[in-house]
């Protein structure tokens, strides 16, 4: 079984799109048995995705269950796509709430577990035990849509699961400074070598390709607004990212993109076609 983990600086950069898509693709295209799990549980963009009347379990129940459950849940806490074969999502606390206080209660309950399964290391023995049940039920790939930010959860999926993360941004500075310079900064810790990462900027504009960054860098440094630690981030992009040994890629925006951003319902976006950047795209990350 093949886990791809999907991560982002900042939340808005298409993560969840990318994520569902790559799911669609290793679905339909590839006919490979696929599970999107979606561990966003800051604000989990997938939930329209979900067919409500089939949902009995999420990853919270999970999460929160003994051991003898587990099987159970596990067992049933994949939910498959009304039309499209081999696709399968696992909801994250998808649950209709009968009051507040109850909502209240199982979201700190779940908050508590989540925290201290990162802190203790527990998180990625979830995961690995939810990955050898979906394995026996004839799942070939788990794409994980990751929580935003490159701290605590996403830095355990990292580094204790055996997945290829996948990193998008935009062009936007922030996300892309911030991006690239976590990457820098941790990517010792997390046991990845600098040409293995995959790197993903996406809505970059019409014609845009990966040349075209170092004249963005190189404008960004020589800016008198741009503060040094900024400057010396960009210098350290172009020294260890636009030398030829890594490969970044591109998404460009075109229409399809476009009608893409335009989608807020995930369960409506799988109906369009996978435009063709992308296509390529996911073909890079699936070598």
């Amino acid at each position: 079984m093949k886990i791809y983990s999907v991560h982002s600086h900042k939340g808005g950069v298409g993560k969840t799109t990318f994520s569902l898509f790559l799911s669609k693709y290793l679905a339909q295209v590839k006919k490979e048995k696929t599970c999107l799990l979606d561990m966003d549980f800051q604000a989990q963009g997938l939930r329209s995705t979900y067919l409500r009347e089939n949902l009995k379990y999420d990853f919270s129940d999970f999460l929160l269950a003994d051991e003898k459950r587990k099987k159970e849940i596990a067992g049933r806490i994949a939910v498959k796509h009304e039309e499209i074969d081999n696709l399968y999502f696992i909801a994250n606390l998808f649950k209709p709430f009968e009051d507040i206080k109850t909502q209240q209660d199982i979201l700190r309950k779940v908050y508590l577990k989540v925290v201290n399964e990162i802190y203790t290391g527990e998180i990625a023995d979830s995961l690995d035990e939810l990955k050898k049940y979906l394995e026996k039920d004839g799942f070939k790939h788990i794409i994980i849509d990751a929580h935003p930010g490159l701290v605590l959860l996403s830095e355990e999926i990292i580094k204790h699961i055996d997945t290829t993360p996948v990193f998008i941004t935009t062009l936007n500075i922030t996300s892309l400074l911030g991006l690239f310079n976590t990457i820098l900064g941790r990517s010792q810790a997390w046991r990845i070598a600098l040409p293995e990462i995959k790197i993903i900027i996406n809505r970059a504009p019409t014609e845009f390709q990966l040349p075209h960054l170092a004249g963005i860098l190189d404008a960004f440094i020589n800016s008198s607004e741009t503060a040094r630690d900024e400057r010396l981030i960009c210098s350290k992009i172009k020294e260890q990212f636009l030398n030829g040994k890594n490969r970044i890629m591109i998404i460009n925006e075109n229409e399809g993109i476009r009608q893409m951003d335009t989608l807020v319902n995930p369960r409506t976006l799988l109906d369009i076609d996978i435009p063709g950047d992308l296509k390529n795209v996911m073909e890079q990350i699936l070598r």
